[in-house]
């Protein structure tokens, strides 16, 4: 399989479409260690095809009121430039 799965569930995307954080890609039932793969794979599914119709730029962790995002930067064939957001809280323990 092209991505890890958590045993017995699928890998969904759900929340919005990636264009804010208030609009995050929330990823369901992929494990911790193939986040990157999983976000990749959404990032081909709605631009098309990595180093040609997109290109990666860049990727920060953000931690806003306690949620936890990845803000993926990539620039398109035509050279427009997009952030994507992931909520990846669901992947985060609480520090106690």
């Amino acid at each position: 399989m092209f991505w890890r799965r958590k045993k017995g569930k699928g890998i969904r995307f759900t929340g919005g479409a990636g264009d804010s954080l208030a609009d995050a890609v929330k990823i369901e039932g992929a494990q911790l260690g193939s986040l990157a793969t999983v976000e990749r794979v959404y990032l081909s599914t709605r631009f098309g095809q990595q180093g040609i119709d997109w290109k990666w730029k860049g990727q920060a962790l953000l931690v806003p009121s306690g949620r936890h995002y990845d803000e993926i930067r990539i620039e398109l064939a035509d050279g427009t430039r997009k952030k994507v957001y992931f909520d990846i809280s669901d992947y985060f323990f609480p520090l106690v």
